[in-house]
């Protein structure tokens, strides 16, 4: 008994880690190529409106923050 309560113990511990690890990763493999920063940069200066994300924000913990700038064009956002 105490067996099959250590294997089915085991068992939900592997897939938990493993349900984890493919909801971190799957992002990260099917993500796309990231575009050319001097494009980037290029197409933001035609911004209509833009903002700057820091770590010091309110709001902002050691799992919830941003860093960098986004820009608002009339058809595209570029961070």
């Amino acid at each position: 008994m105490f067996r099959l309560i250590l294997l089915v113990i085991s068992h939900a511990a592997v897939l938990a880690v493993g349900f984890a690890l493919g909801i971190y990763l799957l992002p990260i493999l099917t993500a796309p190529e990231a575009h050319d920063a001097a494009m980037l940069e290029e197409k933001a200066q035609n911004a209509l409106f833009s903002a700057e994300f820091t770590r010091e924000l309110e709001g902002s913990d050691f799992l919830h923050w941003g860093e960098g700038k986004i820009s608002l064009t009339p058809t595209q956002i570029i961070h």
